[in-house]
Parts: C-alpha cells; sequence; structure tokens
C-alpha cells in the first residue's frame, strides 16, 4: 500500500510539472523587499532594496554584463570621443504608457 501511494504522489507531481505554463513577458511584478527602501532614486542611494526596486523602475542608457562589459539598454549604441570624455549614444525608440515617444529632453539626468 505504501508504494502505490508513492507511486499516485510521482505520477501527481510528474503530471503538474508536465503542465506548468510557459514564461511569458508582461504582466504584473508581485515581490517582497526587506528592509522596505527609503528611496527609489537610483542616483541618491545604491542600497540593494533600492537597487532591486529601482532597477524594475528605471531604466539608463546602458547596463552592464556579468563580465562589466557595457551593454546596450536605451541606447541602441555609442561613438566615445578620441579623447575619452564625451559618450554619443544612439538612443532607440522608447514608447510611454500613451503610446508617445519619449524624447531625450524629457529624461532627466541626475
Amino acid at each position: 500500500m505504501k508504494h502505490l501511494a508513492t507511486a499516485a504522489l510521482l505520477a501527481l507531481t510528474t503530471a503538474f510539472a508536465a503542465h506548468a505554463d510557459e514564461p511569458q513577458k508582461g504582466g504584473t511584478l508581485n515581490m517582497v523587499v526587506q528592509p522596505e527602501p527609503p528611496t527609489v532614486m537610483l542616483g541618491l542611494n545604491r542600497l540593494g532594496p533600492v537597487s532591486f526596486v529601482g532597477s524594475k523602475i528605471y531604466e539608463g542608457l546602458i547596463t552592464f554584463a556579468p563580465d562589466m562589459t557595457p551593454q546596450p539598454l536605451l541606447a541602441k549604441s555609442w561613438a566615445i570621443s578620441e579623447d575619452g570624455l564625451t559618450l554619443d549614444p544612439a538612443k532607440r525608440k522608447v514608447l510611454y504608457a500613451q503610446a508617445q515617444e519619449i524624447l531625450s529632453r524629457d529624461a532627466p539626468v541626475i
């Protein structure tokens, strides 16, 4: 009887795992963050909870790969001046909630 119950449990577990939903883009993110971040302004505070929550709200021109090489984010590409002091990004088209394009002048720089 014990083996039968174990076999039934294994069969049910396998059946549920086989019918798991595939991950999909979009939707709602629900999460618990402890301690509560004192702010979500990434330019003012880079502690763990702030970075975790703020990175879900704000998006910069570039991000970094695990090996710390810069990767495009809002910028499609960029050119660096010969003296290395100026970065000229080519920005991709970004739409806001009302399907209005966000322009460079709309994005504050901190």
